[in-house]
């Protein structure tokens, strides 16, 4: 009997430690799985990490494009705003210019007439010495 004994308790021994091992060896595989998985979320966020990084540099080149764009427009519209200055301060000057001829003519006409007015009272006064 001592023996049978000695046999169930390592019969009862050996399936704890069966167990426990099956046990341990769930624990593991799912270690293992949760690594993989963990392995797999680390290789995917620097997939991200690279994506934001080459959407981040590809942005910031297309708003440098779009600064030099600006920039190049603001220029033409400086250059096209300086030529239409011009233009209105040369139509001023010839306006002035204008003005000064127009204000000639008026005081030639004016001169002209009294010259005229003249020449009529030297006309009348002869027309009625002579006659």
């Amino acid at each position: 009997m001592l023996r049978s004994l000695v046999g169930s308790e390592m019969c009862i021994r050996d399936r704890v430690s069966t167990q426990s091992t099956g046990a341990t060896e769930s624990k593991w595989r799912t270690a293992e799985s949760k690594q993989k998985e963990a392995e797999i979320m680390v290789v995917r966020k620097q997939q991200l990490i690279e994506n934001l990084q080459q959407q981040v540099s590809e942005l910031t080149l297309a708003l440098e494009q779009q600064r030099k764009a600006s920039e190049a427009a603001i220029e033409m519209l400086k250059a096209e705003i300086k030529t239409l200055c011009d233009a209105v301060e040369d139509r001023d000057k010839k306006i002035v210019e204008w003005q000064n001829m127009y204000e000639d003519a008026c005081a030639k006409l004016r001169s002209t007439e009294m010259e005229n007015e003249s020449l009529k009272y030297v006309a009348q006064s002869l027309k009625e010495e002579i006659g």
